[in-house]
């Protein structure tokens, strides 16, 4: 099965103010901005002149060698936990002051605090939820010390393997004072050619007011396995702040009688349970780990997925499938398309070498582009994709099954 490119139109909605003014005065500054690189680590100790750099998201649990005596024990895949700390320093100019400036973390494991200049600003116990943390009232304009400490220590708390450390991405988030709630936006559709969009605005004295619209859509293009379409409006209020929501439009129906009908039509029903993480790459959700889940799910023609310890609307990376493929060049499409047999190749050599994760980093191998096999008996070369996921591990690709 060829695996469908999820598509996007943007219905250019009537805006929901009278000026663009103050939209126009923030484009200087996105609204989110990915915040993963230039932290420093440092494990079971506080002290950064002993830190290394790393690149979020991270699991510095699958780091190490497998030890029997883990305090985790088999739950936590015979690795160790304890604890961890990160810095990073935030750099702002004077078009941030006045801003109100949050940090959005899609999940770390687990009992996190985060300080923001010294002072604590946030955090979550619990590590597979996200959460926000508001930075505005300790941040200066210069530069700022972001500290975020992590405390898996107290075992066992999980029955299957969690990682440790800020395993999902961070975003850096800014508004003006008055900005639409991010997780009150809501999408409905009473019908297949009304859309109800509503939000929650967050007043700068910390006051809400609602925000609603109603899209007609005259020839709907309904969404669905086969045709997974998507469309995206912009949200926006006269202080400034837009959000685009993507959506799909589709009709549902089920009895016990007669099943589940999506649009009308019968359909069966074909799930899966997925734990979190990613096999011997840890917990950390990289996003071509996290695409080829997807890609995977859809060659088996799963319609129902439930993504176990995603409880919350914070893992983002499977819904973002079209941005990933509108980065990548048509023969690194094309690669993905394939089934990704890398993963295995790994597991393989792991199984059969008796490798330790230490050990499985020092592979070298195969120094040519690597090969894959595609339909028709043609092959192409695969450049340098798959070694985009293992890098940030200092892993290097070197088995490929043909």
């Amino acid at each position: 099965m060829k695996t469908n490119i999820i598509l996007t139109t943007l219905l250019t909605a009537a805006m929901l103010t009278g000026t663009t003014s103050a939209a126009e005065k923030n484009q200087t500054i996105q609204r989110k901005q990915l915040f993963n690189s230039d932290w420093q680590f440092v494990e079971n100790d506080s002290d950064f002149t002993k830190a290394k750099p790393v690149t979020l998201p991270h699991d510095w649990s699958i780091g190490h060698n497998f030890d029997a005596q883990a305090p985790a024990g088999g739950a936590g895949g015979y690795l160790p936990t304890g604890k961890g700390w990160y810095r990073r320093t935030l750099t702002l100019d004077k078009t941030y002051d006045g801003k109100k400036i949050r940090l959005y973390f899609e999940g770390v494991y687990m009992n996190s605090h985060v300080y923001v200049n010294g002072k604590l600003a946030g955090g979550w116990p619990y590590g597979y939820s996200s959460f926000w943390v508001d930075a505005t009232p300790f941040l200066n304009v210069g530069d700022n010390e972001i500290v975020v400490s992590v405390d898996n220590s107290k075992q066992g708390n999980c029955r299957w393997y969690s990682g440790s450390g800020i395993y999902r991405n961070v975003w850096l988030v800014t508004t003006d004072k008055t900005y639409i709630d991010d997780w009150s936006i809501a999408v409905s559709t009473p019908d297949t050619h009304h859309v109800n969009i509503s939000a929650t605005v967050v007043m700068s004295d910390g006051t809400t007011r609602p925000l609603q619209q109603t899209i007609e859509v005259a020839e709907p293009r309904l969404w669905s396995p086969d045709d997974p379409y998507l469309y995206t409006t912009e949200l926006s209020i006269p202080e400034g702040d837009r959000i685009a929501v993507t959506y799909g439009i589709r009709t549902i129906d089920y009895s016990a009688e007669k099943g589940f009908y999506l649009n009308g039509k019968p359909l069966l029903l074909n799930g899966a349970c997925v734990h979190h993480d990613n096999g011997i790459i840890g917990a950390a959700a990289f996003d071509d780990a996290e695409y080829r889940k997807a890609v995977e799910i859809a060659e088996e023609r799963w319609e129902d997925y439930k993504a176990r310890h995603c409880e919350d609307n914070g893992h983002n990376n499977l819904l973002d499938i079209d941005a990933l493929r509108r980065e990548l060049t048509p023969e690194e499409n094309a690669e993905i398309d394939l089934d990704v047999a890398f993963m295995k190749a790994m597991i393989n050599a792991r199984r059969e070498n008796g490798m330790t994760q230490t050990k499985l980093a020092e592979l070298s191998g195969i120094k040519q582009p690597m090969i894959a096999r595609i339909e028709g008996g043609k092959t192409i070369p695969r450049i340098d994709t798959l070694q985009k996921l293992l890098s940030p591990l200092g892993l290097r690709l070197a088995i490929v099954p043909m």
